[in-house]
Order: structure tokens, then sequence, then C-alpha cells
């Protein structure tokens, strides 16, 4: 056990759910598990540790859970509630789960603002697509104390929305994106007519210590970085081009 913590390793015969419910305890994963669609709220400050197995068909709700893996755990799983993952890899889905369109936002949940995050977008290319100008028209959310290394593309899908944000940062601290990746909107293939702000990447409210770096950001309906935020906003060495407006804003 590790800190006084349960050691319990998970059984092949018995299901996932009826066996995860003490609270401080490390899981064992040995084997692979069809939770069959169904929601298991995983009990308070837990560890799964995967060794060789994986989880498929779920909804995990975490609850400050720590994961110990390498390589890929997850199929077809649904993020919710509080995680502990310093470093996230986005092969911890495994291929047919990322290329949904929106899968980066099940990644980003696995973030928490009160744990430093590094997230590694290095495995596969992503589409995002946003359809609702009320509510859905952010693709990804950043956390406050989150690292992003994107070395893949982002794409977005043809949309008729006059106002999205790719990427938005809001009221959030000490967040970093970097990485040798591109981040492209869909200006060339924009369905509506209205408006000027379809954005790479927007930083917003009070933000503050943001770095954007290395990266590619183009074709967007706005701006390929758009900055109404509260300071200490560093962009360094990324190459922006192809959007309709500008390649930065900054209007606070």
């Amino acid at each position: 056990s590790l800190d006084g913590m349960g050691y319990i390793i998970l059984r092949k015969d018995k299901s996932f759910a009826e066996q995860v419910t003490q609270a401080n305890t490390i899981y064992e994963v040995r084997y692979d598990f069809d939770l069959a669609g169904v929601e298991v709220e995983i009990p308070n400050n837990c560890i799964l540790k995967f060794n060789g197995g994986k989880l498929s068909n779920a909804i995990l709700v975490g609850d400050m859970t720590r994961i110990l893996y390498d390589g890929t755990i997850f199929s077809q799983v649904t993020i919710k509630g509080s995680w502990n993952i310093p470093n996230i890899y986005d092969d911890i889905f495994d291929f047919n789960s990322m290329t949904e369109d929106n899968s980066l936002r099940n990644l980003f949940a696995l973030t928490n603002p009160s744990v430093q995050n590094n997230v590694f977008i290095d495995s596969y290319d992503y589409y995002i697509s946003l359809t609702d100008q009320s509510s859905n028209y952010i693709g990804v959310s950043i956390n406050s104390n989150t690292k992003v290394i994107i070395n893949k593309t982002i794409f977005l899908r043809a949309s008729t929305l006059s106002l999205y944000s790719i990427i938005r940062i809001n009221d959030a601290e000490n967040v970093v994106i970097d990485g040798s990746g591109q981040i492209i909107g869909e200006s060339l293939i924009h369905t509506g007519s209205g408006g000027e702000w379809g954005f790479g990447i927007e930083v917003a409210g009070d933000s503050a210590n943001v770095t954007i770096s290395g990266l590619t950001i183009k074709n967007c309906w706005g701006d390929s970085i758009y900055i109404n935020a509260k300071g200490n906003i560093d962009i360094d060495n990324c190459v922006l081009y192809g959007s309709r407006r500008q390649g930065i804003s900054v209007t606070n």
C-alpha cells in the first residue's frame, strides 16, 4: 500500500463497479472491463493502477482520483468529476475514441485547476465541431495551472457561427500553450456570412500569466489569437496567417 492506503487487485470474474467501493484505496487493473455504459463514481482519494488492463464503454466520475498508467487504458470512456493526474497523454484514450469530434473535451476533463497539469497532444489529429452560438461555441476550455503541448493539428469543421473559440482561456492563470502543431480554423469553408469573431485561441476575463508559443494558427473567421484579458500575456514564435481579421487582436 501507499501512505497507508488499501490495495485491491480487481478480479476478472466480478464487475468493475462492484469492486471499486472503498475510499483511500489503490485498485490494480490487470484485466479488461467493459462497463456497458454504466456510470461509476470512484470513491474519494483512490488510485487506479493499470497493469495490463483497460476500461471501455464507461462513464467515470472521479473524486481527486489518481491514475498510474503507461499507454492506452480507455476506450469510449466519458470523464466527469475531479482528477489528480499531473501528466496527461492523449493516447490514454484509444484511436477510435479520439477521432470523434470534440474528443479533446474529454481529455481536458482530466485536468484540474488545483493540480499542475501537463497535457500532451502528440498522438492524433483532432476535429472540433461547433453548432450553437449560445452554448456550444467553445472547442476546448483550459484550466488554470495547465501546460498544453500541441504537436499535432486541431481542425475546426465548417460552421455558420459569427463567434467561436477553438481554444479558450477564460479567468485562468498560469497557462502555457506550446509545441510545433497547428490550429486551423474554417474561414475557407465557413457556411455563414455575419460577424468577425471566430478565434483560434481566445484569452479572456481575468486571465493572466499566459504564454502561447511555437504554434501555427490560421484560417480563422476572426483572429488567430484574440486577447481581452487581465495581463502578462506572452506570444512568442508563432506563425499566424490567413485569418479574416487579424493575426492578433488586443482589445483590453
